[in-house]
């Protein structure tokens, strides 16, 4: 379909981080056109978080990690990081790294936050470290 007056196009389902970064690197890196295409009225998909009656809530569960430098180069040019604790942070006196530069979080929606990071499985009406570790409760809960 490429000819002078028509251009290839990218139909995009879902406007979560997949479709949205699909999207972006097309527009940037190619001539095709992308249309995305979302049920809600709202981007984001399961990761997005929304203020309800003053308060903030995420949808689904969702945390950004990777230990490539180029994708936490293209994440961080959208959502910087955080310059100064989030309320949370500072009402439970946690301290996080901060961002000389980085926005405000309590100003802001448009930032990354640092947050501790904790995984469990929940089995047997009861949660395990995941990954499964080799220690007491693990034994004493699902038994040998």
């Amino acid at each position: 379909m490429n000819n002078q007056n028509t251009s290839a196009v990218a139909l995009i389902v879902g406007a979560g981080p997949a479709g949205l970064t699909a999207a972006t690197e097309l527009q940037r890196n190619t001539t095709i056109h992308p249309i995305v295409v979302e049920e809600s009225d709202a981007i984001g998909g399961i990761s997005r978080t929304v203020r309800y009656h003053g308060n903030r809530m995420d949808i689904g569960g969702h945390r950004f990690f990777s230990r490539s430098e180029r994708v936490n180069r293209w994440w961080l040019s959208f959502l910087p990081m955080q310059g100064a604790p989030a309320l949370d942070d500072r009402l439970l006196s946690r301290s996080k790294p901060l961002s000389p530069a980085g926005p405000d979080p309590d100003l802001t929606d448009e930032v990354m936050l640092t947050r501790d990071r904790i995984s469990r499985i929940f089995y047997l009406r009861a949660f395990f470290d995941y990954p499964i570790s080799l220690k007491y409760s693990t034994f004493a809960g699902m038994g040998l």
